[in-house]
């Protein structure tokens, strides 16, 4: 069964303004930033197995594709599900600055890579999706926070933080076609 399995494709530089196309548009979608997902769910034959992806630089008009080939997931075992259902730790790195090898204060955004979550879950909850901690956590005390829609932005509550251990979890089942997408920035400041 083919459902909302992402992947995504990159223009490199990330400079370039590109355009992306499936060449099945009624089964696969692909977002301004080159995210791919199924549109919807089907199981996966050898008509849905193989699809391409057209990109166009929007200022060269230069064209580029690319052939995607589907495969079936090999079937979890007890220890892979085991393996799978390990909270993520996402470490922030120290910055030291070139010149007093000492480390500044500084404000620095750390891109955490998507969270997949299967939609309509059926918990328990809250629900552990990831760990965010610093590396200087066991020097200092850090108070950990997450904003943005689906935490302190409507609608509210549906992500939270333990403000000590940096622990991320979701209160209650997601329905993509409600919101498809969550956007949320976590925060670390000494106290």
């Amino acid at each position: 069964m083919c459902n909302s399995q992402r992947m995504k494709f990159s223009n490199c530089n990330g400079k370039r303004k590109v355009q992306y196309e499936s060449s099945e548009p009624a089964d696969f979608k692909v977002d301004e930033d080159g995210m791919v997902y199924a549109v919807r769910s089907f199981p996966l034959s050898s008509e849905h197995a193989k699809f391409l992806i057209y990109a166009q630089d929007k200022e060269t008009q230069e064209k580029w594709q690319v052939a995607v080939k589907l495969s079936l997931k090999p079937t979890l075992t007890e220890e892979s599900v085991k393996e799978s259902a390990e909270v993520e730790e996402i470490v922030f790195p120290r910055q030291f600055s070139k010149h007093s090898g000492h480390l500044q204060r500084q404000k620095r955004d750390w891109v955490i890579p998507p969270i997949n979550l299967p939609e309509n879950s059926r918990g328990p909850f809250p629900q552990e999706l990831v760990r965010i901690r610093s590396d200087r956590d066991k020097n200092l005390s850090l108070r950990y926070s997450v904003t943005g829609p689906g935490a302190d932005q409507p609608p509210t509550g549906i992500f939270i933080i333990n403000p000590i251990s940096g622990q991320l979890s979701v209160t209650k089942p997601l329905d993509r076609e409600q919101i498809a997408r969550f956007h949320l920035r976590a925060h670390a400041v000494d106290i």
